[in-house]
């Protein structure tokens, strides 16, 4: 009953905030690089360093599953994918952390994000094709970039011939570092996603050496896709 109520809110919420979103949004005619079909899962490896000065960085690693579910219609009669995620127990049994719902328009590529509508990509993938990838959201301009566009990807023993990255921040000074990209495969959706945030030590002879005072490092590396 619970988790059918929590449901129940997640689909209320999209449709208030699609009152404000991208209208109309039609099925793209070649998902590639962000198909969605009820009953596709993709599973990840999570690894996580946390840096504090001082201290021994600190490594923290989990698996988490994303499953893509029988679609719903909204109210402009188009078609929005529920993903469940969830991480796997020591036991070996699946925990449901969260859902949330991702749909296509005729060339951009949409998922809610903490509530927020996101346009993860645009379609046909372009190197150096930039958009705002919070133009349906109240969060500020974010420039996204395509890049990388076709070509190979191996992550551990997996081989991806036809992949794009899409890097949604990528900055750099002497007090800080903050990267944030996800990679695609055709055929398959997200395989890779790489999120750093770092602050640099600024003391005395420190400054500028690339010294980490604190911060943490995000991989999150595909494992194992298919059908269920």
């Amino acid at each position: 009953m619970l988790k059918h109520y929590a449901f129940s809110l997640l689909v209320l919420s999209f449709f208030i905030i699609s009152c404000s979103g991208p209208h109309k949004p039609e099925q793209l005619k070649e998902p590639g690089y962000a198909p969605l079909e009820a009953g596709n899962f993709s599973e990840f490896n999570v690894e996580k360093t946390t840096y504090v000065s001082g201290q021994p960085d600190k490594i923290t690693k989990h698996v988490i599953r994303q499953l893509t579910q029988t679609p719903f219609t909204d109210s402009e009669g188009n078609s929005v994918f529920p993903q469940q995620y969830a991480t796997l127990n020591t036991d070996q049994s699946w925990q449901t952390d969260s859902v949330t719902v991702s749909w296509h328009s005729a060339n951009k590529v949409f998922a809610q994000e903490n509530g927020r509508t996101v346009v993860k990509m645009i379609l046909p993938a372009a190197e150096g094709l930039q958009w705002n990838g919070n133009e349906y959201n109240t969060s500020g301009k974010c420039m996204f970039e395509e890049s990388q566009v076709k070509k190979h990807y191996q992550t551990g023993s997996l081989f991806f011939p036809n992949t794009v990255t899409v890097i949604r921040q990528n900055d750099s000074t002497l007090l800080s570092r903050s990267k944030y990209t996800e990679t695609y495969a055709a055929g398959v959706g997200l395989i890779c996603r790489e999120q750093i945030y770092l602050r640099y030590c600024y003391d005395g002879d420190c400054l500028g050496k690339g010294i980490v005072s604190s911060g943490w490092k995000k991989i999150t590396s595909i494992r194992k896709s298919g059908k269920q």
